[in-house]
């Protein structure tokens, strides 16, 4: 039995036992776990419904309000263009048209055209509905096709082939970007010269935050900081080098990202693979920063959960943290110890 097994089984039989009333559990005790070692559980069932409740309503209205917008222009405001952009933002998608097209409308609002930008929208096997719905805006974007479900490494690996960009911007279609998002990340990457990876600060729909960039812990577990806290603490308004960002929004790097082959398509269909790349371009030379002045608003676990449920996740999730594990226990180890 893994060392994550054993933790839920303890943790489990803690909750259930302890004194206090189901309702005060529910309401402060859980909550407070998930904010402080959420890594550990996520995946599970009450993890996962902790995370949607949280947020899921406050985002779907707010990516209505952008998907409304949309419909009333009936067109984005970027367009293709003959010439080379300087970055090539890439959104993966699976059904959920609405997210797509909500996420493609904040960009068209909060993207300024310098530097010139190309959008290329991955669809990962959705049903022709919501494929037809994506197609009516085919002149301002590159979409692009799957037969099946390639999941997010496979998905990303093939849109990036395509790009022209000098950067790569993976944006997941769960999210929505805010004013001045793309040039914070790209002033970050331009000042540091060891920059290869930038992530911004990924917020919830509530104003809370989600993450200010991210770790891989000893035994493989992921720990999100400043998971679900106050974003305006001075200690996430710096910009600084981070172990990882979660893959829901990263600048990249195309030339450093093809020289270390792309995301590593052993972890499809999810999980671990945006950690995996960061500590491949580590292991290249160069660092992942956080970005504090790029906000962007994500759901988090809508298409995972939709697609393989609670258990389905968290199978996924142990599988992958074992490959990673084994894959860079001596990195780890290392971080550890410099740590102490």
């Amino acid at each position: 039995m893994s060392i994550n097994h054993r933790l839920l089984r303890s943790a489990r039989e803690f909750y259930r036992r302890l004194p206090v009333p189901l309702r005060w559990k529910q309401h402060y005790l859980l909550p407070t776990i998930f904010r402080l070692t959420g890594g550990y559980f996520r995946g599970t069932g009450a993890y996962q419904k902790w995370i949607s409740e949280r947020n899921t309503p406050q985002f779907d209205h707010l990516a209505d309000t952008y998907y409304r917008q949309l419909m009333s222009n009936g067109n984005l405001a970027f367009k293709l263009q003959d010439h080379t952009p300087k970055i090539s933002i890439i959104i993966l998608s699976f059904g959920q048209s609405k997210y797509t097209l909500a996420c493609l409308q904040s960009v068209s609002v909060h993207t300024a055209p310098a530097p010139p930008f190309e959008v290329l929208v991955f669809d990962n096997g959705s049903s022709a509905e919501h494929l037809e719905r994506i197609e009516k805006y085919s002149s301002s974007l590159c979409l692009l096709r799957s037969e099946e479900n390639l999941g997010f490494a496979k998905g990303c690996n093939a849109a990036a082939a395509h790009a022209r960009g000098e950067y790569l911007l993976f944006l997941n279609n769960d999210t929505l970007v805010t004013p001045g998002w793309l040039t914070a990340l790209l002033h970050v990457m331009q000042a540091h010269a060891d920059a290869g990876i930038v992530g911004p600060k990924l917020m919830y729909a509530d104003g809370t935050l989600q993450e200010a960039g991210a770790k891989v812990l000893q035994d493989g577990h992921v720990e999100q900081r400043g998971k679900a806290d106050d974003a305006h603490r001075p200690i996430y308004n710096r910009c600084e080098a981070v172990p990882y960002c979660t893959g829901a929004a990263i600048l990249v790097r195309r030339d450093i990202f093809r020289a270390v082959d792309g995301f590593d398509e052993s972890y499809a269909p999810a999980y671990y693979e945006d950690a995996d790349l960061c500590f491949k371009f580590r292991q290249a030379g160069y660092e992942t920063y956080y970005s504090p002045d790029a906000l962007v608003i994500h759901r988090e676990g809508g298409t995972s959960q939709s697609m393989w449920g609670d258990s389905g996740v968290a199978a996924v999730v142990e599988r992958n943290r074992l490959r990673f594990l084994g894959k860079w226990k001596g990195e780890l180890q290392q971080h550890a110890k410099k740590s102490r």
